[in-house]
């Protein structure tokens, strides 16, 4: 019998080039999009570098009309109040106009940024975003979204379902899951439960980079060429 690596993960903001190195590794990546968002969490909001020298990095962050603590993230939408685009825009161009790569990759960024307006879902505006960089990065697997699979649960629960409905014989989980993942959960459903340490991988790869590999996969697009970033999330 074939081994079907699964990952799950919410369809996060601009992730960090962690979440497509895990991405890189499942041969079906299931965006957890019908679970409540996390109020500090990356689904709307990401690490850049800081313009000011005084600040360690500030924000990158998608408005949204007023909703519950409590809402699904497939449920939320975004505000365009205020032009926060151009905002992003202006943020990004000042903070890494004197990156190595900034010539070649911010007219890519600002295409993608373009596409925004197309978006009132924060959860499709993510996931859009995420299968376009997955694309760039030449990432190949197969996409769902978890609302719309026939099967729920909490926790751990869920993501064995999820692996179970689609097929998986493997889940493939982040270094975080282990604060909450029942292993024996998977082990009744004879799922192989892997734990990828992503940060510790890149940073092997990259060690000049320790510093940012949290940050948004901007910094890394802007500080690397694309063949590169390829070599690392492929290796």
């Amino acid at each position: 019998m074939s081994i079907k690596t699964i990952a799950i993960h919410q369809p996060n903001f601009f992730p960090w080039l962690g979440y497509f190195y895990k991405m890189s590794k499942a041969d079906v990546f299931v965006f957890h999009d019908n679970v409540q968002i996390t109020k500090s969490g990356p689904t709307r909001r990401v690490k850049i570098k800081a313009n000011n020298p005084n600040d360690d990095f500030q924000w990158l962050t998608v408005p949204l009309t007023k909703h519950s603590d409590f809402s699904l993230i497939k449920d939320l939408e975004i505000s365009f109040e205020k032009n926060w685009i151009q905002k992003h825009l202006a943020l990004i161009r000042e903070a890494y106009r004197h990156y190595d790569n900034f010539q070649q990759f911010y007219p890519v960024l600002s295409a993608w940024y373009d596409e925004f307006h197309s978006f009132t879902s924060l959860s499709k505006l993510n996931i859009w975003l995420i299968k376009t960089i997955a694309d760039y990065l030449e990432i190949k697997c197969v996409f769902y979204e978890s609302s719309v699979l026939p099967v729920g649960g909490v926790s751990s629960a869920y993501n064995v379902n999820i692996v179970q409905h689609l097929g998986g014989s493997r889940y493939l989980s982040g270094k975080g899951g282990d604060n909450y993942q029942d292993h024996q959960q998977f082990t009744e459903r004879d799922i192989e439960l892997m734990v990828l340490d992503a940060r510790n991988a890149i940073e092997m790869k990259l060690p000049e980079y320790k510093n940012a590999i949290g940050f948004s996969s901007i910094e890394l697009f802007m500080s690397l060429d694309i063949e590169t970033l390829r070599r690392v999330i492929h290796t």
